[in-house]
């Protein structure tokens, strides 16, 4: 890592890895495979090195008039009040090292590019080689690295800060996701 890279951490919310969240999809993968403590390791490393730092997180406001009803993966989710911004749902999770300096992007679809800012902070910023963490592997960090991969830059996902609902959904998208990407 170095000062052109970025750490994107994704979607690491109460909502998804917690299991209190009102969708904890991936909170048993989290858990069982210390996704939290390699991704503080990863940030402490990042910050050693000078590497911009970019949590992303998934969230709607309260009315969810941003929500895309026909989506198989959204379409739902306001039934269930998940990831409504501004509640402990779609705070990131307590034991992640977010720091004042971290630049924060919320997004309303699968990908962290979709419609958000992280575009113009990662060109403002010179960045050229991206680092993915995140969950879950085989949905938002998978989009985000092959529309990352689109837009020019080098991908690099760290696949010890990745997890999906299943070991085998995350094993799966890593192997794919080998083909435009470096997996570590």
């Amino acid at each position: 890592m170095n000062n052109k890279s970025a750490l994107i951490i994704i979607d690491m919310i109460n909502d998804i890895i917690n299991k209190d969240g009102k969708i904890p999809s991936c909170a048993k993968t989290v858990e069982e495979h210390n996704v939290i403590e390699n991704i503080n390791r990863h940030l402490e490393d990042a910050r050693n090195s000078g590497v911009q730092v970019v949590h992303v997180k998934v969230g709607f406001n309260s009315n969810y008039s941003e929500l895309p009803k026909s989506s198989p993966v959204f379409g739902n989710i306001n039934k269930l009040e998940a990831f409504k911004l501004n509640t402990w749902g779609t705070e990131f999770h307590k034991d992640i090292d977010i720091q004042p300096e971290d630049k924060t992007v919320i997004k309303h679809r699968i990908s962290a590019f979709y419609c958000t800012d992280l575009e113009t902070v990662l060109r403002a910023n010179s960045i050229d080689t991206l680092y993915l963490a995140g969950v879950s592997t085989n949905m938002a960090v998978e989009l985000t690295a092959r529309e990352a991969h689109d837009r020019d830059y080098k991908v690099v996902i760290l696949s010890n800060a990745c997890a999906s609902q299943t070991d085998e959904l995350h094993e799966i998208s890593l192997k794919i996701m080998s083909r435009f990407a470096e997996v570590r």
